[in-house]
């Protein structure tokens, strides 16, 4: 290896190929820095979990005026981000939590999840939950699980993450009018 470099340093090639490695390699940092900072976040905001914090933001500032609240586990098992962005205490959520339910706050199973209620779920039925008070649930869905269910479901809001949009509707059950029966 010595060899090489001596002749190269020799052959006045040694400054050229340096400047083309240092421009290579300065071109790759730059179009890392495009990549991880700019398109990713853009183009696949949802596969890193885009606008869970929103939607935890948005259910707390409207806790006060719901009796229980379903939020869809769609995107990913809705808990984690229940107790992270909330800030909620570990030591209350290993006395009274769950992977289903927090107090009045009801999370959803993901589609490939067996083993609970996923609202995306063609076979999804309002019964199925037993709601209390239908009038005072907030369901948090997925715009896919909104737009499925659209019949069910009286829009709120929509809540977008910081670079997806719609990623959330805030929706309440649609009350059935008298005159529909």
């Amino acid at each position: 290896a010595a060899t090489s470099l001596t002749m190269v340093r020799r052959l006045s090639l040694y400054k050229p190929i340096v400047a083309i490695c240092l421009l290579i390699l300065l071109g790759s940092f730059f179009k890392f820095s495009y990549l991880y900072w700019y398109f990713i976040p853009r183009t696949k905001a949802l596969d890193f979990s885009d606008g869970h914090k929103q939607m935890v933001q948005y259910v707390l500032r409207h806790q006060e005026k719901y009796s229980e609240v379903y939020i869809s586990g769609y995107w990913w098992r809705p808990y984690i981000f229940f107790l992270f962005w909330s800030k909620f205490d570990p030591r209350e959520y290993q006395k009274h939590g769950s992977i289903e339910q927090i107090g009045k706050y009801h999370f959803t199973g993901a589609e490939w999840d067996l083993n609970n209620v996923s609202l995306y779920n063609s076979k999804f039925k309002l019964d199925d939950l037993s709601l209390q008070d239908p009038s005072h649930t907030l369901f948090l869905l997925a715009l896919p699980e909104y737009n499925q269910h659209r019949d069910i479901f009286t829009k709120i809001e929509s809540i977008n993450g910081r670079n997806a949009k719609n990623v959330f509707v805030a929706a309440r059950v649609t009350p059935i009018s008298p005159h529909a029966q």
